[in-house]
């Protein structure tokens, strides 16, 4: 069975926040969420992000696993994987 490790919180917002980085292939402005005592992301898409709604609009909770391979998705985002994953990749 996998092990879930916390990773970070990320929530969307709808105006940038001082400090956020730029990360061009995604089309984002985060902040970083090892500077944030409880692992929260900050997130503000570009008008043009091709990623969808979904992500842009609703937080999520992320973990690290031992195996990305062997994970089973139990969540609704499963349709964005094919867009997301080779962007992360």
């Amino acid at each position: 069975m996998q092990t879930l490790h916390f990773h970070h919180v990320g929530i969307p917002v709808k105006e940038k926040i001082a400090g956020m980085i730029y990360n061009e292939s995604l089309k984002l402005y985060t902040t970083d969420y090892f500077d944030n005592p409880y692992g929260i992301e900050w997130m503000y898409f570009d008008h043009d992000n091709p990623l969808p709604d979904v992500i842009k609009t609703v937080p999520h909770v992320a973990y690290r696993v031992d195996n990305l391979l062997k994970i089973k998705i139990l969540f609704s985002l499963q349709s964005a994987l094919p867009k997301v994953l080779p962007l992360l990749l």
